[in-house]
């Protein structure tokens, strides 16, 4: 059975009391944990992570290196800073003070997407190869080359949906419809700012990207 624990990397007691009690007849459990080397990665179903340390992009990073998890970041601040934490690797971000209300029900939605039985990607089970990146749609893995690609959710649901159309051109909003369900985009921006960090992780060369091409005023494109 999978467990639905909801980590918080975060010292604000009273927001996971809170949590607790939203969630309580859900069959969740509210965790806290003061730094992401305790966290119980492998009975871990979300991250709410405090994104104001300094250390930011190390913490994200040490997240990656272990089971996909999906992570909502909480910052303090507006545009600048959800769109930096959006960079290191967070799947969603709100900015503090926080509705208790909303921030349960994007954890649900984060939840719910991580599966592969999740209604708005492939349920193909045989990986799916473009040249020499290969996305492996049940075991959440990416390989380009020999070399294993550590990726986000929403990355890796955003590549995903992608390499199922390799060659053809998606919509901007078929990528939200299909990954990001109906949850709130306070901008376009989001789409274009998961795909710079893909690009980084799966391009040769990121500034002259040739794997995840811009169709202007269309959408994005895997090539084949």
């Amino acid at each position: 059975m999978h467990c639905k624990n909801v980590a918080m990397v975060s010292r604000d007691t009273l927001l996971a009391r809170t949590l607790q009690t939203t969630f309580a007849g859900e069959g969740f459990n509210v965790i806290m944990v003061a730094d992401v080397s305790a966290l119980p990665l492998e009975t871990t179903s979300a991250i709410i992570l405090e994104s104001d340390s300094p250390e930011e992009p190390r913490l994200y990073q040490k997240l990656h290196q272990g089971p996909h998890v999906p992570i909502l970041a909480l910052v303090s601040g507006g545009d600048v800073e959800r769109v930096s934490a959006l960079r290191a690797g967070a799947d969603d971000c709100m900015t503090r003070p926080v509705n208790t209300d909303e921030l349960a029900a994007r954890i649900r939605k984060l939840i719910a997407r991580v599966g592969p039985e999740d209604a708005g990607l492939p349920h193909e089970a045989r990986p799916i190869t473009v040249n020499n990146l290969c996305i492996d749609p049940v075991g959440y893995r990416v390989r380009v080359g020999e070399r294993d690609v550590a990726l986000t959710l929403r990355e890796f649901n955003l590549l995903l949906v992608l390499a199922s159309r390799k060659g053809k051109v998606v919509s901007r909003q078929e990528l939200i419809d299909r990954v990001w369900g109906d949850c709130h985009l306070d901008s376009d921006r989001t789409i274009d700012v998961h795909i710079c960090r893909l690009r980084r992780k799966i391009e040769p060369d990121s500034l002259r990207p040739g794997r995840l091409v811009l169709v202007r005023g269309l959408g994005y494109k895997l090539e084949r």
